[in-house]
């Protein structure tokens, strides 16, 4: 479903009195942490929390791969996911007999981008942590992904996301908007991305975006999408996606239009159908994309690709490519935001 679209942005402005009440008791669980009457827990090591305070689509798998391939040459690193949509519960730790399943897409692609990481999963992020440093206590740095709503913890930083093209300061309280925690939370953050912004982004723009937020005691970057050459999952064979006029997007992602901008900006036509985020494949699903396709080259994400592989046998004999992406940091403040990462975590 697109809340974009003009006909749901009316019916979920109908919502605004829940949102208001919604923001009102958001509101008053922050304030009571910030009074101590609800208590956080800290932790011996440093520990990173990337979050947002809307609903998906914010980019945050690519700031934990942008994070894992700038600290792990020198450091012990580990992450802590939920593992959402995963078929088991509790605490994992990611192993060879891992999968998509048994972790979850995200935490499965960081593994599998990044083996020598200590990925682990579990609903409870504080008995993650304690269970992960047990079985791993030579770990220096665990980044919590997606964690930034879970005031039962307090990492040494805290990493806010917030989209180019729908500032938090610009949302509204679910279900009229799309925030699910409350503005105020900002003021933990020593770090703010404005994520998916264009490459092109001119620094007098970055600078009214800054002057907009406005938040004491943070330093806010910028960053875009870098798309790279695509290339078969079978057979790790690159191709240059300018080759084809017309493609099929597959993908279940929580906001696949910067995608859908650049294979426009490629001036490549594309068929799609619209899967939800962390989609769950099936034989018949697809099944059904093979038969959408129909002969057209198939373009699909990693993150939907680890889930794909469990499909090979359909999938092997049809033309399919991976387009990877990366995180980039604007205005050559890629060094200086690593650098404010191990200050601030004493590294």
């Amino acid at each position: 479903m697109n809340f974009n679209s003009n006909f749901i942005i009316f019916i979920r402005k109908l919502f605004y009195p829940l949102s208001f009440l919604y923001g009102l008791i958001l509101y008053t669980r922050y304030w009571l942490y910030k009074k101590k009457y609800l208590h956080s827990t800290t932790f011996a090591i440093p520990t990173i929390t990337v979050g947002n305070l809307s609903v998906g689509g914010t980019g945050k798998t690519p700031m934990v791969l942008f994070l894992l391939k700038h600290l792990t040459p020198n450091l012990k690193i580990a992450t802590i996911s939920r593992g959402y949509k995963r078929n088991t519960t509790g605490y994992h730790l990611a192993n060879q007999y891992s999968n998509a399943t048994t972790l979850g897409d995200e935490p499965f692609l960081f593994y599998k981008k990044f083996p020598i990481v200590n990925v682990a999963v579990c609903e409870d992020r504080l008995l993650g942590y304690t269970t992960l440093l047990a079985q791993k206590p030579t770990t220096q740095l665990i980044i919590f992904d997606d964690a930034l709503q879970h005031r039962t913890i307090e990492a040494h930083s805290n990493i806010c996301l917030t989209t180019y093209n729908q500032l938090y300061i610009n949302d509204y309280y679910l279900p009229a908007g799309n925030l699910r925690d409350h503005k105020a939370n900002i003021n933990r953050c020593q770090i703010i991305v404005v994520t998916k912004c264009p490459s092109t982004l001119s620094l007098n723009e970055a600078e009214t975006i800054k002057n907009k937020i406005n938040v004491k005691n943070a330093e806010i970057y910028f960053s875009c999408l870098i798309y790279q050459s695509i290339y078969n999952p079978f057979n790790n064979q690159t191709e240059n996606i300018n080759h084809f006029k017309e493609v099929f997007l597959c993908t279940g992602i929580a906001n696949p239009t910067t995608i859908a901008n650049y294979l426009t900006q490629q001036n490549i036509n594309f068929k799609t159908i619209p899967l939800p985020d962390h989609f769950n494949y099936t034989h018949q699903a697809v099944q059904k994309i093979i038969t959408k396709a129909n002969g057209l080259p198939i373009i699909t994400t990693e993150k939907d690709m680890v889930k794909l592989y469990a499909f090979e046998n359909l999938l092997k004999n049809q033309t399919i490519f991976v387009l990877p992406m990366q995180m980039d940091i604007l205005f050559n403040q890629k060094h200086q935001f690593i650098t404010k990462i191990l200050n601030l975590n004493k590294l």
